[in-house]
């Protein structure tokens, strides 16, 4: 606590300095994501920026369509993965709730 007397000078100092040491924290909030999960996001989201390009120069559109179709099979192959172990993990709940198991 703060107080103008004497007797708790210590005190005030040392609540003080808290305080000054409690402003200077800087919290830098992460999402908690899977990495396959946010591997498929940017992949969709690469796979969107390449159809954006393939709408452009006729030059680059076969390259870019070989990008694009090497991408979205990645992607469907890490979803379909995604999905499976999900599937695995949804059989085993579903084995230990039919066990009586927590």
């Amino acid at each position: 606590t703060i107080s103008p007397a004497d007797i708790n000078h210590n005190e005030t100092l040392s609540t003080l300095r808290y305080a000054n040491r409690a402003k200077n924290i800087i919290n830098k909030p992460t999402v908690n994501e899977d990495a396959n999960v946010k591997l498929i996001r940017e992949l969709r989201e690469e796979i969107e920026r390449l159809k954006a390009v393939m709408s452009g120069d006729p030059l680059m559109l076969a390259n870019v369509q070989e990008q694009l179709a090497a991408k979205e099979a990645k992607e469907q192959k890490l979803t379909a993965e995604w999905n499976e172990k999900w599937r695995e993990a949804a059989k085993i709940l579903q084995e230990h709730n039919a066990l009586g198991l927590k």
